[in-house]
């Protein structure tokens, strides 16, 4: 995995990512689809993750999309 877009992606995620960073992430998204594959998993990394410890449980379809990724 790209570090810088594993930062930046955290960064996002927890809200703390600047301007400039966001743009910086918008430019690796925009020009890699490796780059979108990777943000992609990483935001449902951090949703079931979310959902975990909110003790909800995931839908069949979403299961079905998590292994289509």
């Amino acid at each position: 995995m790209n570090p810088e877009l594993e930062s930046l992606t955290h960064r996002y995620l927890d809200g703390s990512v600047s301007t400039a960073e966001m743009a910086r992430l918008n430019r690796l998204l925009d020009e890699s689809a490796e780059a979108r594959r990777e943000f992609v998993e990483l935001l449902n990394l951090d949703s079931a993750v979310a959902a975990s410890s909110a003790g909800w449980e995931r839908s069949e379809k979403a299961v079905r999309l998590t292994q289509e990724v």
